[in-house]
């Protein structure tokens, strides 16, 4: 059985071949592998890396990781009980992901999952979930708890839609309520506070 060690350095190697047709960084500038709880029963998947991201090669460990950790332990559930990752593991090409890339990226994250094993995965912004149900509308998928193989996706916005979008905070902290029901009915959650 493959580790996830395998997975990075197989994502690794195989990566400086994929093209970059019409600009953004090559996949030679950087790397941000997945990081934290390597059996967690939660999984969080971004879109991709950030800046500080790269610098500090931790998945969400700039400003978008500092909204969820916070609103997830308001919750009761552990950040440092989930393991965090991106689709992309380098700065894809341009602000659009094309068919090319995600066709390389989307097995390594599925890899990911299948070694981790998790119950729940809360998938963080459009194009990722698009990777995931490429005919579906976000809209159709935000909020929402869809059984995907062995686990659970459950779709939200990157928290930094805020920012245009205040008015909906009210609507983003649900989601995490929405997120702690299902945990109180999956007993066995690893790094979940009891509500009793």
């Amino acid at each position: 059985m493959p580790t996830l060690d395998d997975v990075y350095d197989h994502y690794f190697s195989h990566s400086h071949f994929v093209p970059i047709p019409h600009g953004g960084q090559s996949s030679e500038d950087g790397y941000c592998f997945g990081f934290g709880k390597e059996d967690a029963d939660i999984v969080i998947v971004g879109e991709k890396p950030g800046e500080y991201e790269f610098q500090e090669a931790k998945p969400f460990s700039g400003r978008t990781g500092e909204i969820l950790s916070s609103i997830m332990e308001e919750n009761g559930i552990s950040w440092d009980e989930t393991y965090r990752t991106n689709l992309f593991k380098h700065d894809p090409v341009g602000d659009r992901f094309d068919a090319w890339e995600l066709k390389f990226v989307l097995p390594y994250l599925k890899y990911e999952l299948e070694i981790i094993k998790p119950k729940l995965v809360i998938v963080i912004g459009s194009r990722t979930a698009k990777a995931f149900f490429p005919g579906l509308k976000f809209h159709e998928l935000v909020g929402r708890f869809t059984p995907y193989g062995d686990y659970t996706l459950f779709v939200m916005h990157n928290p930094s839609y805020l920012a245009y979008a205040p008015n909906d905070e009210g609507r983003y902290r649900d989601c995490f309520r929405l997120i702690r029901e299902f945990v109180d009915k999956n007993d066995g959650v690893q790094g979940v506070t009891s509500s009793a």
